[in-house]
């Protein structure tokens, strides 16, 4: 039976894709299930901002306007809550 080409390229053997694939998988879910846990124990505040920045799309200057602070009080909270997010992944 001849391995299926493309452009060229075989494909890796059913077993092999499978195999990678659910250990990748795996790896997802583990990073997925942390992040999960550590946006749960950031303030309300912070995690509306991260979201509205790396989700929405809206830069500091509009999320400052919009919350009535300056873009630097959006970057010192952006920042720390990102930090925290490290610590409680890791």
């Amino acid at each position: 039976m001849e391995t299926p080409q493309r452009k060229g390229k075989a494909y890796p053997s059913p077993k092999i894709l499978t195999a990678s694939f659910l250990y990748t998988f795996a790896q997802f879910l583990d990073i997925k299930l942390a992040l999960d846990k550590a946006l749960k124990g950031l303030k309300k505040r912070e995690n509306y901002i991260l979201n509205e920045r790396f989700v929405v799309g809206k830069t500091q200057m509009e999320l400052a306007e919009e919350l009535g602070i300056s873009q630097a009080q959006i970057s010192r909270i952006e920042k720390g809550a990102i930090n925290s997010i490290k610590k409680l992944i890791r």
